[in-house]
């Protein structure tokens, strides 16, 4: 049985990892032998059972996930809302006989509508315009089922904080310069520097020669940096020149 290998430092962005719904038939031809499988041989032997190569086995989310076993343990979850596979104790799968009836029924690949058309999965999932403590969509929509759930909420986090930067930078361009220079020293003190004692200074006033921070590394103020802050317009950076 082979090791599912370290980790790249990054993944692709085009994955061409087949999506969650792709494993359940591997899953279930694994468990198919009727034993009690450990979670991690299972991984082992469904990647091994679906021919993943080594180079998509090492692809991670940014999360740090590994991206296969990530699509793999949603299969295993929906599986399980479906009753297709059952848990005698934590981390340990068996098939069921719905699991197989699954396989004979499905034996070009386990879609997700075969699992909606299962009786346990009906009742886990809430129905549309329906109210459930158990799950709810956003606009009451469901996901896309060729898209991983986890990196659907990474993608949308993603997009969240990429337009919360937009915006604080359009905040920060809109500022009087005084503030644009007392939140510079705020960030450097928020990043440690100065040390416990916050030993920063903001100067920004005529004759400063251009410094409008200076921050002591050390008590006696033998070891200082200064800081300047430069505000250009959006599209236009400081160049060397300047700095």
């Amino acid at each position: 049985m082979s090791k599912i290998p370290e980790p790249r430092e990054e993944a692709t962005d085009a994955s061409s990892i087949p999506a969650w719904q792709f494993f359940m038939k591997p899953i279930l031809e694994v468990l198919s032998d009727g034993q009690v499988w450990q979670k991690k041989a299972l991984e082992e032997s469904a990647l091994d059972h679906a021919n993943i190569p080594r180079e998509q086995r090492l692809e991670l989310l940014p999360s740090g996930q590994y991206r296969a076993l990530n699509r793999m343990g949603w299969a295993m979850s929906f599986l399980t809302r479906a009753q297709a596979i059952s848990k005698p104790v934590r981390a340990v799968f068996q098939i069921t006989d719905t699991g197989r009836k699954l396989l004979v029924e499905n034996p070009e690949g386990i879609a997700e509508q075969a699992l909606k058309a299962i009786p346990a999965f009906q009742e886990y999932v809430p129905q549309r315009g329906r109210r459930s403590t158990k799950a709810s969509t956003l606009n009451n929509e469901e996901p896309n089922p060729e898209e991983d759930p986890i990196e659907l909420i990474e993608s949308g986090i993603a997009t969240f904080e990429s337009e919360v930067a937009a915006d604080l930078f359009r905040r920060l361009r809109e500022q009087h310069p005084d503030f644009f220079e007392q939140a510079v020293v705020d960030l450097l003190i928020a990043m440690g520097y100065g040390g416990a004692e916050q030993r920063v200074r903001r100067l920004g006033r005529t004759g400063d020669g251009g410094v409008d921070g200076v921050i002591d590394q050390d008590a006696l103020g033998l070891n200082r940096v200064y800081v300047q802050a430069k505000r250009y317009g959006a599209g236009n950076s400081v160049q060397r020149p300047e700095l």
